[in-house]
């Protein structure tokens, strides 16, 4: 469509996709929290009222509400249930696949079923697409997506320049966008705005012109579904979490997962940052340092962090927002390959430039810089926000003007004297692609001061899970990574 369509009706947006796609409506949802619940539930009405209509829905992660069927158990924990999510909507396809009710034009095709959740459920499992999470855009382009549709978080601005947030889900849908855009196919995609949603940076952030539609609803969006944690962590993730934070090394790279493992592992950090007397002498008792001393010295490390570590992770959990509160979650990237390198072998201060940066960029290969990489420096305040560049020149404040070849020792000499900024600025602590969690983890994440909401830098997955998309930088960010999750064993 030729501009975004500002509406306030879901009704009107459903007939709206209709209108521009016809009755093959193939659909893609974000994973996990960012489904614009309200939207997804109108359009599968109208699917059951209108069997000319065939529905494919694409997505992973279809939250529902809990239900408990057991007479006794109910008693105990529906009125908890009742309580948690109360506000709360749930794909309503979701509990017809549950329900075995799902209409004969309905398809719903997900890469990624909650554990267990889907068991004697032939048609989800028949219907299941067996696809990487790194590879899910791919996929859901090859079945035919024709519609796209997520939830956003409302900025600053107004009309088409009017900033929104994909808060918690732009781990997909920009891919997505960019495999749609470079093919004939006529594709709709749809925004809706949710007031509560966190407003996140990085890849996240785009403007109203990015959506062919922009639903503002009148009627309120269904309160954001909280992930509650209800169980304590055991001994046994405990102690997993003691040894694995011995692995993690200061100045590194950390990934963690979901659940007890990960809280027991931030919390295994917290204590080594805050109290690492205790930490260490807890290390002792175990017979973790006697039995692995050699290992942690070669690999991880005990003492507190000093330059602290940077996340890579494709979900941002609750046990990064603590480990960021508690001084650990604190080196940050810059995204340009070369700035990296030399931070990374000391031979760049991002808290205090000089002008022997640039002799350190000519000795590692840089050369012309293109208008592209001269951006992405002034962003990180490499050069001061008064030097410019255009066609093949930098101009400084000072009205000197310079060929853009770092190789030119005037150049050097030119730039180091009139044009570089004083310390870095715009770095990354974090890159994530999604979020979910409890609904104090979102209140959190509303509440961080804006600057540190900047430095976690929310992305597609193409970039957290692989190197394809620059190589040279994400290796050069990555520096001594660990990656820790829970695997599943299954056996006949």
């Amino acid at each position: 469509m030729p501009q975004t369509e500002f509406l306030t009706s879901t009704a009107a947006v459903v007939d709206r996709i209709i209108a521009e796609i016809g009755n093959e409506l193939i659909v893609a949802i974000p994973l996990g929290l960012g489904k614009p619940l309200n939207l997804v539930n109108a359009l599968y009405a109208r699917a059951k009222s209108d069997t000319n209509i065939r529905l494919t829905f694409l997505t992973a992660l279809s939250l529902e509400i809990p239900r408990e069927n057991h007479p006794v158990r109910k008693r105990l924990l529906q009125p908890v249930f009742d309580r948690l999510y109360a506000g709360c909507d749930e794909p309503h396809y979701a509990r017809d696949i549950s329900n075995k009710t799902l209409p004969n034009n309905v398809t719903v095709r997900e890469f990624y079923f909650r554990a267990g959740s889907r068991l004697g459920t032939a048609t989800a499992q028949r219907d299941y697409i067996s696809s990487n999470y790194t590879h899910a855009a791919r996929d859901a382009f090859a079945n035919g997506c024709n519609v796209l549709m997520q939830m956003v978080a409302p900025g600053p601005g107004t009309g088409n320049s009017q900033k929104f947030s994909m808060s918690c889900n732009p781990d997909t849908m920009s891919e997505m966008m960019g495999l749609l855009d470079n093919t004939e196919r006529r594709y709709i995609s749809v925004a809706v705005a949710h007031d509560d949603l966190p407003y996140m940076y990085g890849d996240a952030e785009v403007t109203a012109s990015r959506y062919d539609i922009l639903l503002q609803p009148e009627q309120p969006e269904p309160k954001l579904f909280p992930v509650p944690r209800l169980l304590p962590v055991g001994d046994t993730d405990h102690m997993i979490g003691l040894q694995a934070s011995a692995l993690i090394p200061d100045g590194g790279t950390l990934q963690i997962g979901i659940g007890a493992m990960g809280d027991a592992i931030a919390n295994s950090l917290i204590l080594r940052q805050q109290d690492n007397e205790s930490y260490q002498e807890l290390l002792r008792q175990t017979g973790t340092t006697p039995r692995f001393n050699k290992v942690i010295a070669d690999a991880g490390g005990t003492g507190v962090f000093s330059a602290g570590v940077y996340g890579a992770t494709e979900m941002l959990t609750e046990g990064f927002l603590q480990l960021l509160n508690a001084g650990i979650l604190k080196r940050r990237v810059y995204d340009f390959w070369a700035l990296q390198q030399l931070i990374n072998s000391g031979h760049c201060n991002p808290e205090a430039l000089s002008p022997s940066v640039l002799e350190g960029m000519d000795a590692i290969g840089v050369r012309e810089l293109r208008g592209k990489d001269f951006d992405i420096l002034q962003h990180h305040g490499f050069f001061n926000a008064r030097t410019q560049y255009h066609n093949g020149y930098i101009t400084t404040p000072a009205g000197t003007r310079v060929n853009a070849n770092i190789g030119d020792p005037q150049t050097r000499r030119v730039l180091g004297a009139e044009a570089l900024g004083t310390s870095l600025q715009n770095g990354h602590v974090l890159h994530g692609g999604f979020f979910v969690g409890s609904s104090a983890f979102y209140e959190a994440l509303r509440t961080l001061d804006e600057a540190t909401r900047r430095s976690i830098g929310m992305c597609g997955v193409d970039r957290i899970n692989q190197l394809d998309l620059n190589p040279r930088l994400f290796k050069a960010q990555r520096l001594n990574a660990r990656f820790i999750n829970t695997g599943l064993k299954v056996s006949v």
